[in-house]
C-alpha cells in the first residue's frame, strides 16, 4: 500500500494539477517518475545488504516509515530538484519494502503451501488498496480551484502512509527454521547462483518495467487531454484498485500451476490489451474496462515472477533472486515514463507514448514464452 500504491502510482492522479501549476512538459512529468524509477533501483541494488545488516523485520519496519515521511515531505517541496530528489527517495525506501515483504510473504507461502499463490496474490493487493484510496480520496482536494491543491493532496498520501505504518509495527514473524536473513545477526554465508539460463525472464521483466510505467504514470494526464473530468478520472483510477485487490483471486491457479513463463506470459498479455483499449475503442465503458484489466493483471506479473523465483532459486536465494529480479525491472522503469514523455512531447499526445508501451508489453510476452524451465546451480553471477 505505501511502497507503491502511495508511493508510486498515486503520482498519476496529482501529476495534471502539478503540471498546472508548475508549468511542467510531459518530459519534466515523466523525470518525476524516472526519478522514482532510479531510486528503486539503487534500493534494489542495496537491499540484499541492508536486510543482511538490519534484519528482514527491522528493515521492513524502518524503510516503511521513511517511505511515509518522503511522501509527506512531498507537499511542502519547492524546487525541481528537491522534488526529484524526495521520489528517488520513495522510490529506494519503497525498493526495500517491497523485496523485504517479498521474502517475508515467500516464508509465510513456504509454511502454507497450498495457499501459496493467493498468499503471493494478496501480498500485491496491498498496492490496489493504496490506488483504491488515493481515488477515493484525492477528489476532495483536487476538485477545488486552488493552484496549489496538489500540495493537499500529498498531505492526505502521508498520513494514509503513516497510519499504515502504525498497523504494520508487527508484523508475521516466520516460525523456525528463519530465513538466515530475518535476523539480522552477522553475515550468513548465501550460496552463488548463475542466473543466465533465465534470461528470457529477466528480460521479459525489464520489457514489463518498460511498459507498464507509462501506464501508470500518464493515463490520468491521458483521459484529461480527452476531456474526461477530474472526478471521472479520479473514479477509473479506483477501479484500478479495485482491479488489483481482486488480482489475487483471478490469478492465483494460474500462478501456482503454470510452468516454466507461461504465468508470466499470460499476466503481461493481459497487461497489453488493458494499455491498447482505450487506444482502439473510445468510450468511457473501454476506459473504465481498460482500468479493471490492467488493475487485475500488472501486478500479477510481479507476483508471477516472485513465484517464479520460488521455483528456480533455493529457499537462502529467495532475497537474492527477487532482488536480481526487482533491479532489472527496475532499471526497465527508469527509462519508461522520460521515453513516453519526451514522445508525447515531440509527436504531440500521449497516444503514441501509450502505444509504445503495448508494444513492449507484447514484447515482454513473446520473451516469456520463451523461457523454458531452468537449474540454479552454484558459482558466480
Amino acid at each position: 500500500m505505501v511502497a507503491l500504491g502511495l508511493g508510486r502510482f498515486a503520482y498519476a492522479l496529482l501529476l495534471p494539477p502539478m503540471r498546472q501549476a508548475l508549468g511542467w512538459g510531459y518530459t519534466e512529468a515523466g523525470l518525476m517518475n524516472t526519478a522514482n524509477a532510479v531510486g528503486y533501483l539503487s534500493g534494489s541494488l542495496l537491499a540484499p545488504w541492508l536486510i543482511r545488516r538490519m534484519g528482514l523485520r527491522t528493515a521492513f519496519r524502518a524503510m516503511l516509515l521513511l517511505t511515509a515521511l518522503s511522501i509527506l515531505a512531498m507537499s511542502a517541496a519547492r524546487p525541481f530538484g528537491f522534488m526529484l530528489a524526495l521520489r528517488g527517495l520513495t522510490g529506494f525506501t519503497g525498493a526495500v519494502v517491497f523485496i523485504a515483504a517479498g521474502t517475508l510473504i515467500s516464508l509465510l507461502a513456504a509454511e502454507h503451501s497450498a495457499q501459496a499463490g493467493l498468499l503471493l496474490g494478496l501480498n500485491v493487493g496491498g498496492i490496489g488498496i493504496g490506488i483504491l484510496l488515493a481515488g477515493l480520496l484525492l477528489p476532495l482536494v483536487l476538485t477545488s480551484g486552488d493552484a496549489e491543491r496538489w500540495r493537499n493532496g500529498w498531505v492526505i498520501l502521508g498520513a494514509l502512509a503513516l497510519a499504515a505504518c502504525v498497523m504494520a509495527a508487527t508484523p508475521w514473524q516466520p516460525q523456525a527454521p528463519s530465513h538466515p536473513m530475518a535476523t539480522g545477526q552477522g553475515h550468513v554465508p548465501q550460496p552463488a547462483v548463475t542466473i543466465w539460463h533465465l534470461w528470457p525472464a529477466l528480460a521479459a521483466y525489464f520489457m514489463f518495467g518498460l511498459g507498464y510505467v507509462s501506464y501508470m504514470t500518464f493515463i490520468i494526464a491521458f483521459l484529461q487531454s480527452q476531456g474526461v473530468p477530474p472526478l471521472t478520472a479520479s473514479l477509473v483510477f479506483g477501479a484500478l484498485g479495485v482491479g488489483v485487490i481482486a488480482s489475487s483471486f483471478v490469478w492465483r491457479r494460474v500462478i501456482d500451476r503454470a510452468q516454466r513463463g507461461h504465468a508470466i506470459a499470460m499476466t503481461m498479455g493481459a497487461t497489453a490489451v488493458a494499455t491498447l483499449l482505450p487506444l482502439v475503442v473510445v468510450s468511457l465503458p473501454a476506459v473504465f474496462a481498460s482500468s479493471v484489466i490492467f488493475g487485475l493483471s500488472f501486478l500479477a506479473v510481479v507476483s508471477a515472477i516472485t513465484a517464479f523465483v520460488r521455483r528456480e532459486f533455493p529457499k537462502s536465494d529467495w532475497t537474492r533472486g527477487l532482488a536480481i529480479f526487482t533491479i532489472v525491472f527496475a532499471l526497465g522503469q527508469s527509462f519508461g515514463p522520460t521515453i513516453t514523455g519526451a514522445l508525447s512531447d515531440w509527436l504531440g499526445g500521449l497516444n503514441i507514448g501509450l502505444a509504445f508501451s503495448a508494444v513492449v508489453l507484447v514484447g515482454g510476452v513473446v520473451l516469456a514464452l520463451g523461457q523454458r524451465r531452468g537449474r540454479v546451480v552454484g558459482g558466480d553471477f
